[in-house]
């Protein structure tokens, strides 16, 4: 039953990926595709999270992490090469850092992972909490505190790595 379960919604995802531009690789744009530099692409690896060993869906993660992460840490988007009507730098956003936190979990990367995770937990304020944003040059939290949607994505990152270890103990 399982197998042909994976079978039939891979046959249906390369459908679906067959009528994608040939930019878009999962619903993330390929490298140069000025769309890509969002983190919120992260949750389309969420998405096809059937499909974990597939190379384009790693590629698409990787190209993320490498283009939008500052001190370890993922923007939301460059802000200088977005115009969002907005001045100024903004801080890291925690979600978008928990989000690839799960997507490295998903894409098999499960060290780097709890490296990210064990970095973001390291930044929580005296209380646990999160908040929307940090600074990750002075460790400052920053908006809105505490941020709802942060502690929701760092929930979902954990459980994300508990289960790969967990599948893994009874592969």
């Amino acid at each position: 039953m399982i197998g042909s379960e994976r079978e039939r919604l891979l046959e249906g995802r390369e459908r679906e990926v067959g009528t994608r531009s040939p930019e878009l690789v999962h619903g993330v744009p390929a490298a140069g595709d000025p769309e890509r530099d969002r983190a919120d692409r992260l949750r389309c690896v969420d998405i096809e999270r059937g499909v974990a060993d597939d190379e384009r869906l790693r590629a698409s993660v990787e190209a993320i992490a490498d283009s939008l992460t500052e001190d370890g840490f993922v923007l939301r988007y460059r802000t200088g090469e977005t115009d969002d009507g907005l001045s100024g730098k903004e801080g890291s956003f925690l979600i978008c850092s928990f989000w690839l936190v799960s997507a490295l979990a998903i894409v098999g990367e499960e060290q780097r992972a709890r490296d990210l995770m064990e970095k973001l937990l390291s930044v929580a304020s005296p209380l646990g909490l999160y908040a929307e944003e940090l600074d990750t040059s002075t460790g400052r939290h920053l908006g809105n505190f505490p941020q709802a949607f942060s502690h929701l994505a760092l929930i979902e990152a954990a459980a994300r790595i508990v289960v790969g270890e967990r599948l893994r103990e009874f592969a």
